[in-house]
């Protein structure tokens, strides 16, 4: 008979395989794709809430998925209405796991104007991390930005946020001939853009198929990026976010000791939901 430890490493070896068999891969990319396209619109979201998006967007329609955190969203919020006033808006979408969370991030939203919805529940919420922020996305992609059409949309996650004025009108000026602006990361299937992050020019290609779930091979949101719209755009086309660190702690910890500071103008937590709401780390910053 074998040992625990023999059968646990065959069971191993044979996932691996069973992995690397081409059909296998693509039913669980189908099924991390379309997950949600089997929900038209679930009780958490209603049909007339989707029926108010105006007719006549903003050139940049920008996407934050919350979750957990109303302090972080609130400061989202706040930075972006101070510093992102021409030709921006943005929309929470709440993947939120608690009923009380997503309670005091809607009642944030309706005190500074701002749309809200609250997602369907998210089978990967509380498993699969990344998982759970790509389907999120993709419901979002579905749902809202097909409806919307912006001539831009941008990805955020909600420890993401400006510090001084963010010049819209010069910024898409600059752009004007991008595809996409974003965190390149390199991977064994191909490249992939970071959706925390993230511009797309939504007026020059076609989002229909974009997913950001994560791959088999990129376990990281939106590792499925390359197969549905990256290895289609010309790289040049492709702009990098310019990405530094500040360090804030006195240990090496990036969720804890460092910020990142993206195009020099935007301040990124790193891992605002698991830092007491993001808000302490924050004012470590100010400290700094």
């Amino acid at each position: 008979m074998l040992s625990h430890v023999k059968l646990v490493k065959f069971i191993e070896r044979l996932r691996s395989k069973l992995y690397s068999i081409y059909v296998v891969r693509a039913t669980k990319r189908l099924r991390n794709k379309y997950y949600f396209s089997f929900i038209d619109l679930p009780p958490r979201v209603h049909q007339v809430s989707l029926e108010t998006i105006p007719l006549q967007p903003k050139r940049v329609l920008a996407i934050s998925i919350a979750f957990n955190s109303p302090k972080t969203i609130e400061k989202q919020l706040t930075q972006i209405q101070e510093f992102c006033a021409d030709d921006f808006e943005i929309v929470v979408c709440d993947n939120s796991t608690t009923n009380h969370s997503a309670r005091e991030i809607q009642r944030t939203c309706d005190l500074q104007g701002v749309e809200y919805y609250r997602l369907p529940v998210n089978p990967f919420s509380g498993k699969f991390h990344a998982m759970s922020h790509g389907s999120a996305l993709d419901w979002v992609l579905k749902n809202v930005i097909t409806v919307r059409i912006p001539e831009w949309i941008l990805f955020l996650d909600h420890d993401v946020w400006p510090t001084s004025e963010v010049d819209i009108p010069n910024l898409l000026e600059a752009m004007k001939n991008k595809s996409a602006h974003g965190i390149v990361v390199d991977s064994s299937d191909g490249w992939y853009m970071w959706p925390g992050f993230l511009w797309i020019h939504c007026a020059s290609q076609n989002l229909r198929h974009l997913s950001l779930m994560p791959t088999l091979g990129v376990t990281d949101t939106g590792g499925e990026g390359w197969h549905t719209l990256y290895k289609f755009l010309d790289p040049t086309l492709v702009s990098s976010v310019e990405v530094g660190f500040r360090k804030i702690g006195k240990g090496d910890s990036p969720q804890i000791d460092y910020i990142q500071i993206l195009d020099q103008q935007w301040l990124h937590l790193i891992n605002g939901s698991g830092w007491s709401d993001g808000v302490e780390k924050y004012k470590r910053v100010i400290d700094c």
